[in-house]
Order: C-alpha cells, then sequence, then structure tokens
C-alpha cells in the first residue's frame, strides 16, 4: 500500500511508509491537475480518477490515484496552502507516464 505524507516542505509517496517512492519539494513542482486517466480494455474503456503533479519542467514528476485516498479532501487543503491548481480537469487517453508533457 502506497503511502502519500504532505507538509509545508513537499510530497513524499512511500511503501507502507517505509521505502519512499517518490519525493518531491514544492520548489520543484509547479502545479497540480486533477485527471481521468482513460485506458481502453478488452472490455471498454476504465476511467481512473487520479492527482498528477507537474514540475517546472511541465513533466508528470507524481501520479496519485484519487480513489485509493480516504482522506483526500485534507491532503488537498494541505497542498492548496503551496500549490496552484491547474484550473481545467483533464482527460487522458491511454496514458504512458514516461512521455507525459503538461500544456498550459
Amino acid at each position: 500500500m502506497n503511502i502519500v505524507k504532505v507538509n509545508n516542505q513537499g510530497i513524499t509517496k512511500s511503501l507502507l511508509g517505509l521505502i519512499k517512492i517518490k519525493q518531491n519539494t514544492w520548489r520543484e513542482i509547479k502545479f497540480y491537475a486533477e485527471v481521468d486517466e482513460i485506458y481502453r480494455g478488452q472490455y471498454g474503456n476504465t476511467i481512473t480518477p487520479a492527482l498528477w503533479f507537474i514540475d517546472k519542467n511541465d513533466k508528470v514528476c507524481l501520479r496519485v490515484q484519487i480513489k485509493l485516498r480516504k482522506n483526500l479532501s485534507e491532503v488537498l487543503r494541505v497542498i492548496d496552502k503551496f500549490e496552484d491548481k491547474f484550473e481545467n480537469k483533464l482527460s487522458i487517453k491511454t496514458v504512458s507516464y514516461t512521455h507525459l508533457r503538461a500544456h498550459e
């Protein structure tokens, strides 16, 4: 299970709270966006809501699935103190994280 910790220094994603998977400071992050990731499968499309954190180079530096967060409203409250939110909700088909770039 992935654990996401948010504080005044940044955001950290870790495995069981023990092994850091990804860590970014607020200085490294340009903004975050709510995204509907659309995957095409054998039985139709699957939509996965997520938060994408975009870095200063307009690349996705961290991704957090919304449906797996029980305290999402509390996490967003803290994030909103430190980061700007992209105004529009995005829908992205067939997501490939290694080639993503955010465009304003």
